[in-house]
């Protein structure tokens, strides 16, 4: 099958949408299909190096004019133009869904949250209700939920849910070295990811002033950048900058403990959407490849993959001393092990991107 997977990412760039979509390209092609990925030209590295991927598929680069909205819709005519005939054409990015409407393609969007402004949400009303279009894939249950209710879908017509994934880490992959204490029990606590508002590294800071006898990592921001944003840094703390996706996972096997603090409240870049009930984040999936155990925060929404005091801890994530307790529990080894290895397992069977990709696949 012939697939066209349309994205409004940068590639290569650091955002997590960028991730998403080479893996999910890498996916398809690996289950025996040909595709192309549509995108904008980001900096000047081998894309399929950067996310460490093999060059299984190929990527169109199309031009972006620095209009704004208008350059966007400018894209959207450009990737249209571009495009090759497909047997699926598979979109990240609204606009040209709306303009695809003859191509004798089955036309899929997924949506990693609602739309934004009125204009986005009439151009998704538009499309969703043309007859080639085939399925509004969800990357969670709460954002399938809003569709259901904001666009009057049934509850099994046309759409369906696909939490996001990740990829096994390599075992071959070696550990990071890092400067760990002589005493045997001052552990390696890690965040891996952005510290941007809302991800919770304030949290981690103000975590760590409590709990001075391990060690803390941030993974995602230099020194300077955590500071500039979020005050002084406890001198537990090792701020390790900006990692490339390809290197992300020596990091993550390294830690004995993962955070991923999300705040009540959690926005992208350049905007003012709280995700926080609609997010399935690539994060909790990396870390649950690892094998090690991870403290996340209670919301509603990373319920639908998380289950407390199984596969996770989840703790509130205002309470500092909840996530202290928690911490404390993990210094037994037997639980750390014993969660870490539940959290593997939920994630080998349900939440590879080649399981992700066949699952759509499947309901084609």
């Amino acid at each position: 099958m012939k697939i066209s997977y349309i994205s409004n990412s940068t590639i290569p760039s650091r955002t997590a949408n960028s991730v998403h979509v080479m893996k999910m390209c890498e996916a398809f092609s690996k289950l025996g299909h040909s595709v192309t990925l549509y995108s904008s030209p980001g900096t000047d590295k081998d894309p399929f190096e950067y996310y460490n991927i093999e060059h299984r598929f190929k990527l169109q680069y199309c031009s972006r004019p620095n209009y704004g909205r208008l350059g966007n819709l400018l894209y959207a005519r450009n990737v249209c133009n571009n495009l090759i005939e497909s047997d699926v054409i598979y979109s990240r990015y609204i606009y040209p869904m709306a303009i695809l409407q003859n191509t004798g393609s089955k036309l899929i969007y997924e949506a990693h949250q609602p739309p934004g402004h009125l204009f986005g949400k009439s151009v998704e009303k538009y499309t969703y209700g043309k007859e080639s279009f085939e399925v509004l894939v969800t990357i969670s249950n709460s954002l399938k939920n809003y569709y259901t209710t904001e666009f009057g879908y049934d509850d099994t017509d046309k759409i369906i849910t696909l939490h996001d994934a990740a990829d096994p880490i390599d075992e071959s992959v070696e550990k990071t070295s890092l400067d760990r204490a002589t005493s045997l029990h001052r552990l390696q606590i890690g965040y891996v990811g952005s510290t941007s508002k809302g991800k919770g590294v304030g949290f981690i800071l103000t975590l760590a002033k409590h709990v001075k006898d391990h060690q803390f990592h941030i993974v995602g921001g230099s020194t300077k950048e955590v500071e500039s944003m979020y005050g002084d840094i406890p001198s537990n703390v090792a701020c390790h900058g900006y990692v490339p996706n390809s290197e992300t996972g020596r990091y993550i096997k390294s830690f004995d403990i993962l955070l991923a603090p999300y705040r009540e409240k959690v926005t992208p870049a350049n905007s003012d959407q709280d995700l926080s009930r609609y997010m399935s984040p690539l994060k909790i999936f990396e870390y649950m490849s690892s094998g090690n155990p991870m403290i996340c925060s209670d919301l509603p929404v990373l319920r639908e993959v998380l289950t407390h005091g199984e596969n996770c801890y989840l703790a509130d994530c205002g309470d500092v001393h909840e996530w202290e307790q928690v911490i404390r529990t993990l210094e037994n080894r037997n639980i750390r092990v014993e969660i870490g290895n539940q959290a593997y397992e939920t994630f080998v069977n349900h939440h590879t991107w080649e399981r992700r990709a066949q699952e759509l696949l499947n309901y084609l």
